[in-house]
């Protein structure tokens, strides 16, 4: 399922203030090239590796909450998924 716009504008303020915390709470993050962003998010992200796609994705899917709009498939072959997870007091879990 897309997201809907709402869902849109929410995920880009989450990741707005991500790039912002990553860049110590700068105004500046906006001007980095997308190389230096790729560098920032290289120091904070956690990366997993899923093992083989047909075996594995359903399950990550219904643990992470992504579908098929979220997956990238890159020219190596392999298939990405990249999650942001908020978390806010008092707020229940939704995956948007």
């Amino acid at each position: 399922m897309a997201n809907s716009s709402n869902d849109y504008e929410k995920h880009l303020e989450a990741w707005e203030n991500h790039f912002k915390a990553l860049d110590g709470n700068h105004e500046r993050w906006h001007e980095l090239t997308a190389k230096e962003l790729c560098k920032l998010l290289a120091l904070s992200s956690l990366g997993l590796n899923g093992g083989d796609w047909e075996e594995n994705a359903s399950e990550a899917s219904d643990k992470v909450g992504f579908t098929g709009n979220n997956v990238v498939s890159c020219a190596d072959g392999t298939k990405q998924v990249v999650a942001l997870i908020e978390f806010t007091a008092g707020d229940e879990t939704v995956v948007h």
